[in-house]
């Protein structure tokens, strides 16, 4: 797209307007022409025909002010003021002037040098007189101060867009990097090791919404960028083709250069213009490449990064649960529990009194009978005793054992509800394998069975109801993580 459009040229009111009329075609007229042919002699032909345009321009707008008393002279109107103002007697007129002005420009660009006869006496001086070198100058003057402002306009607007786009590029990168940091803040929180092992698994979610949200600023900063980035060169090619339009109808009121050799200069200057602005929106297209790219980069890494803190956190739960079970069954509460020692230390106890207080008088009462008090029958008696005392024995013995078994019992009971409650909090971390999303299911589930369509068909279908009742009062239940609730819940 060219920057620099010519303006149609028409009549102006300037006064160094540039638009003649045709000269006269008569005979006697040719014949002067010929015999003036100094260049001087053609500047005052063409002096002659601006001077009858005028008075031509002149006679018509007194005639327009007689015919139309109540209308006002408009000076500068655009095309659709111009049309409502137009009347049919002077439409005639205007047919004859634009013929005049077209003849005109139909005319070569310089008039061809005709050498006087020898037998002709010079008319004229060759040297142009004082007026026309001051109105040259004077055009001259005026052209080069139009293009020296058209090219300060050019380079202001070049600065702007600079200065611009290295605004948009510093903020760019400002809010990119503090989107980063943000980011790399929420992984510091989160931690590793026992710092990680310390939050909870909302905590670590709530993490990731975070860090997506921090995602999403990341990208609206780049697609904003982007956005006003598109603009910058629109703007640099608009407000270059104003001035473009601009100088096109001041150099064409001027006069000084034709228009042909005007538009020649103003496509001239607006090459270059398109090449930069072409140029600077392939770089831009490439640049949003880039940013994009690290944009998705940004989200995937950070992604990965947190899946990883994930399972991390998992393992680490993992372990420690496993850690604190083994801890807690090395733990004297354990290997030598008080149940256990109370009642051992009630057996020593009790075998120690019976010792003491029943066989050692026995066998005491034994040894001190000497004959002839030793008898048969005292040795008897004294053996009878003895097996009173171990039957007594055997029987607390026999006591024992069941309330040492009963101990066992109770400790073994105790040491599987350990194990099962840290099997229970492993399954929820999920260290070794992803855990199926029961509650969402038993969730659908309900929904299903509550929708009030399809209660008829339900209803007509036996049983099945009461079965999607049990299965999804079965979902919600800790026991699944065991075999056989599960393949009775698959057998359903």
């Amino acid at each position: 797209r060219e920057v620099a459009l010519l303006p149609e040229i028409g009549d102006s009111d300037d006064d160094d307007n540039t638009s003649v009329s045709s000269p006269s075609s008569s005979p006697q007229r040719k014949q002067k022409d010929l015999n003036m042919s100094t260049t001087f002699t053609g500047e005052l032909g063409l002096l002659q025909s601006l001077n009858k345009l005028q008075s031509q321009r002149k006679s018509r707008q007194e005639k327009f002010a007689k015919e139309n008393p109540g209308l006002t002279k408009v000076g500068k109107a655009d095309k659709a003021t111009l049309k409502a103002f137009r009347v049919v007697p002077g439409a005639e007129a205007r047919r004859n002037e634009d013929a005049e002005v077209e003849a005109v420009l139909a005319l070569p660009h310089s008039f061809p040098t005709v050498h006087p006869r020898r037998t002709s006496k010079k008319l004229a001086s060759d040297e142009p007189s004082a007026r026309i070198k001051q109105l040259k100058q004077t055009r001259q003057e005026r052209h080069d101060e139009a293009v020296e402002k058209f090219q300060a306009a050019r380079s202001d607007v070049a600065k702007s867009v600079e200065q611009t786009v290295t605004n948009l590029a510093s903020n760019l990168k400002s809010e990119l990097q503090r989107k980063t940091d943000d980011i790399a803040k929420i992984f510091a929180e989160l931690g590793e090791g026992d710092k990680l092992a310390a939050h909870s698994m909302d905590e670590v979610q709530q993490a990731w919404i975070d860090i997506q949200t921090k995602c999403s600023e990341h990208r609206d900063a780049v697609e904003g960028f982007g956005r006003r980035i598109s603009t910058v060169e629109k703007d640099r090619a608009k407000s270059t083709m104003e001035l473009s339009r601009a100088l096109a109808f001041d150099l064409v009121r001027i006069g000084h250069q034709l228009p042909d050799e005007i538009e020649r200069y103003l496509e001239h200057q607006a090459e270059p213009i398109n090449l930069v602005v072409l140029r600077n929106a392939r770089a831009y297209a490439k640049m949003m490449a880039r940013l994009r790219k690290k944009d998705v980069a940004l989200f995937l890494s950070s992604r990965a990064r947190h899946r990883q803190a994930v399972r991390d956190w998992r393992r680490l739960r993992h372990n420690e649960v496993i850690r604190r079970f083994n801890d807690r069954v090395d733990s004297e509460e354990f290997v030598d529990p008080e149940n256990r020692k109370a009642l051992f230390a009630d057996a020593r106890a009790a075998r120690k009194n019976r010792h003491t207080k029943s066989r050692l008088k026995v066998l005491q009462r034994l040894r001190s009978l000497v004959p002839p008090m030793l008898d048969s029958k005292v040795v008897a008696s004294v053996q009878q005793k003895i097996a009173e005392i171990n039957t007594e024995e055997e029987a607390w013995y026999r006591e024992f054992t069941k309330r040492f078994e009963a101990t066992n019992t109770a400790n073994a009971t105790k040491t599987r509800e350990l194990l099962e409650a840290a099997r229970q909090e492993l399954h929820a971390y999920c260290a070794l394998a992803e855990e199926g999303d029961l509650k969402l299911r038993q969730k659908t589930l309900g929904t299903l069975i509550g929708d009030p369509e399809l209660e008829e068909f339900l209803r007509k279908s036996g049983n099945l109801k009461k079965e999607l009742e049990y299965i999804e009062d079965t979902l919600g239940k800790s026991v699944l993580i065991y075999q056989e609730p599960l393949a009775e819940l698959k057998e359903r």
